[in-house]
């Protein structure tokens, strides 16, 4: 389950490890809480190692070591972003506030704070002033859930930045605070910290095929595992079982590689879908469960807390496989799956 175990919190180019404190004190997570500095930025020492974003991405992405949401202000959220990129699996959701998230903002109306900030601290490394990227092509490969928080009085990321990264994210939601300025997230803690609580309680299972050519997710909670022994599901998988878990087919969007499933119709009312490159199956459909997606449980990523429910078709398993727990087992068909309240 994408459930965070740590809370990363990353500043904007104040490097004020303070600033997500006040929202941070709001939040009703037993989640273990980290607030990243930038060395050279604020009260974090200067270290002659970081020369560049990328040795701010490599700090990230030291701390993403247990499955993390990230919490980021302004340049931090660039960090974010390409932390999501490049460690996908262990960033469980996104919160980002006025950043740029690495798109190109020029035709946005954004205002150019750099010069006049500089002037203010010109202590500051001078490299982050001259960081241009444009990750609109990559950004949606990212399946993290993000939330969006801007200000409609915010001139150096108006809200016509937020509309971009919502359109550019497979799975965002754009909040607009309003008289909100570049500062909201501390600012507004009390109204801030609500809508990140309710964002880290989203729940997202994902998954992908071996090439990873096919990835989707599954919204809510999972229904038990069920493990079939059928001779049919023996020879798909290529092992003695198949677990399955029924979901409904609403909570199931597919991310990428769609275009990639190849359906096969193994018995009267059933289709048995896989990738067609390296041959994961992916799921099952009857005719008789319409709405229902029996997922390959092997190709969940994220920790699954869904139970084992029973073995079926037993009747027929393989007799190399011995059956050594206390499971229902059904000779035959079990019973039709019961799926997890919406």
């Amino acid at each position: 389950m994408s459930v965070p175990s740590k809370l990363l919190f990353l500043p904007g180019a104040s490097g004020d490890t303070a600033f997500w404190r006040p929202v941070a004190a709001q939040l009703a997570s037993t989640a273990t809480q980290v607030h990243l500095g930038w060395p050279g930025f604020g009260a974090t020492p200067h270290d002659p190692a970081v020369r560049g974003v990328d040795d701010l991405v490599a700090r990230v992405l030291a701390e993403l070591d247990q499955p993390t949401a990230i919490v980021a202000q302004s340049m931090g959220g660039v960090i974010a972003m390409l932390a999501a990129l490049r460690r996908p699996a262990h960033v469980t959701h996104l919160v980002l506030t006025v950043t740029s998230g690495g798109v190109d903002v020029d035709d946005l109306g954004a205002q150019d704070w750099r010069p006049a900030y500089l002037q203010a601290n010109p202590a500051l490394p001078r490299w982050f002033t001259e960081m241009r990227m444009d990750l609109s092509r990559e950004l949606p490969s990212i399946t993290a859930p993000a939330l969006l928080l801007w200000g409609d009085a915010d001139p150096i990321s108006p809200v016509a930045v937020g509309r971009r990264l919502a359109a550019l994210l497979p799975d965002a939601a754009l909040h607009v605070l309003a008289g909100g300025q570049h500062d909201l997230g501390r600012a507004r803690a009390s109204e801030v910290a609500p809508l990140i609580q309710a964002h880290l309680q989203t729940v997202r299972h994902r998954g992908a095929c071996l090439c990873q050519g096919v990835r989707f997710s599954i919204a809510g909670p999972l229904s038990p595992i069920e493990v079939c022994h059928c001779a049919q599901c023996r020879q798909a998988q290529g092992g003695p079982v198949a677990t399955n878990i029924p979901v409904s087919s609403d909570a199931v969007t597919f991310h990428s590689g769609e275009d990639l499933l190849q359906r096969y119709a193994s018995s009267p009312g059933k289709v048995r879908a896989f990738c067609k490159v390296c041959g994961s199956p992916v799921f099952s459909q009857r005719d008789a469960l319409p709405g229902v997606l029996r997922i390959r449980a092997g190709l969940l990523q994220n920790p699954v807390d869904a139970p084992l429910a029973f073995h079926a078709f037993t009747g027929s398993k393989a007799n190399w496989w011995p059956i050594c727990d206390a499971l229902p087992q059904h000779e035959g068909w079990a019973k039709q799956p019961t799926l997890p309240a919406k």
